[in-house]
């Protein structure tokens, strides 16, 4: 079930996710989507902080495509103790319990924020800044993994995901708004569970660019073609019989 870093009730949440989530793959769908590649992560230190015995939650993201020069982006959860500020907001399954090895865990989470910082490798089209603020909604559609134990301390899973993301970015010293987008990816989903403090919790997604129609339609064409050159080859009784036989 999924659980939220705000005092927000589960049918809200689930409610909010489906009507967001609809929303994002009409706009995927159009143009203006940029496809994307590079990292996601998302995790907690589980109370590791004197001044604030709660998890802290973060987001950490490397991304790049095109009119979106890749960078450094990050936000925090709004924790007024440890000076964090983001309103950062992580909508997750519970984990499992009990916390063991085959153990399963949907991966499927969701992040927004109101505030984050982006330090850019190069500056946005048309001369704009390096570094500027962000805010951002996330949305992983993922598949479930099965938990194995990566060491004495820790579990690790995988599975495939999926994200549709918008992300905004504002001048540092005006506010002013310097670019809005849609985002999508798809790739490769993994969790972290440690043993000794549970209410840690780790997610790294793995992103690449979603194949577009026109380019799935020519693997699928090239696809067929082998399929029928290997039809003709078993029908000529050649070595090949063997190989695809």
């Amino acid at each position: 079930m999924f659980r939220s870093s705000s005092p927000v009730s589960r049918v809200a949440i689930s409610l909010v996710g489906v009507l967001f989530a609809c929303g994002l793959m009409a706009e995927t769908a159009g143009a203006d989507s940029i496809p994307v590649s590079g990292v996601v992560e998302l995790h907690s230190h589980g109370g590791d902080f004197p001044e604030y015995p709660g998890p802290v939650h973060q987001l950490i993201y490397g991304l790049g495509g095109p009119g979106l020069p890749r960078g450094y982006g990050v936000a925090f959860q709004h924790v007024p103790a440890l000076g964090t500020h983001g309103d950062l907001e992580i909508t997750r399954f519970d984990r499992p319990s009990p916390l063991v090895a085959g153990a399963t865990h949907n991966l499927s989470t969701r992040a927004t924020f109101t505030i984050g910082h982006l330090d850019g490798d190069q500056p946005l089209p048309g001369g704009g800044p390096v570094d500027y603020n962000i805010a951002g909604d996330f949305l992983f559609t993922a598949g479930t993994a099965l938990l194995s134990a990566d060491s004495q301390y820790s579990l690790i899973g995988q599975a495939p995901v999926k994200m549709m993301a918008t992300l905004r970015g504002f001048d540092i010293d005006t506010g002013a708004l310097l670019f809005s987008h849609t985002l999508h990816a798809a790739g490769t989903g993994t969790v972290m569970f440690t043993r000794d403090n549970p209410e840690f919790f780790y997610y790294n997604y793995d992103l690449a660019p979603v194949p577009e129609p026109a380019t799935l339609l020519l693997l699928g064409s090239g696809l067929g073609g082998l399929v029928v050159a290997a039809r003709r080859r078993r029908t000529r009784g050649t070595e090949f019989d063997r190989i695809f036989a």
